[in-house]
């Protein structure tokens, strides 16, 4: 490994393959934390892309803001940025979640473009965008629309995989079998996805 100072200059002239060095590096000690969260919370498990999302961001942040003078190193700076993200999205994703349902963008759709991570870390939010937020609110009035059309027990279904829940769980709770459960949840998220492309 790299001395984590020349890591972080060339992180900030631009260099993606440093970028991606202090990234795995930071990353492990992340996913432990997020993991062991998840584990004492099951209900997280549905932010789980996002909250990997915020680690991303997080460490970025932490790079930019980060100087040798001060009394830490940059490893416990860093986590400290990262866990303070990963609770700011959290008490942000259950204020959604209490609202309704709300769709929300993931970093993974844009990185399938070949953007690099540094760009896309970089890059303006595509909400300002009025296209983009014009599609977005389509899209959520499709999804609406067909959760609004779907027969009782697929919105039990529905209901029972937005708390995230294990399958085993809900499956009991309604009175299906674990495969029944699950076939169903599959029919629930092909319609949703259909919502969402069209």
């Amino acid at each position: 490994m790299e001395n984590m100072n020349e890591l972080l200059y060339m992180v900030r002239m631009k260099d993606e393959w440093a970028l991606e060095q202090i990234y795995s590096e930071m990353v492990v000690g992340l996913d432990a934390e997020l993991n062991a969260l998840i584990k004492i919370y099951r209900p997280l498990y549905i932010y789980r892309d996002e909250l990997k999302q915020e680690e991303m961001i997080s460490i970025l942040a932490a790079i930019e803001n980060y100087r040798p003078e001060r009394e830490c190193s940059f490893r416990s700076y860093a986590a400290t940025v990262a866990r303070r993200q990963m609770w700011h999205a959290l008490r942000k994703l259950n204020h959604q979640y209490i609202s309704g349902f709300n769709s929300t963008l993931l970093l993974d759709d844009a990185m399938l473009d070949q953007k690099s991570f540094l760009t896309l870390l970089i890059s303006k939010d595509v909400l300002s965008d009025p296209v983009y937020r014009l599609e977005m609110k389509e899209a959520q009035l499709r999804i609406k629309e067909t959760v609004d059309k779907m027969n009782d027990r697929d919105t039990q279904i529905f209901n029972s995989w937005l708390t995230g829940k294990k399958y085993t769980e809900e499956s009991k709770r309604l009175g299906l079998t674990y495969r029944q459960y699950e076939a169903r949840l599959s029919r629930v998220r092909e319609k949703i996805r259909d919502a969402v492309n069209n």
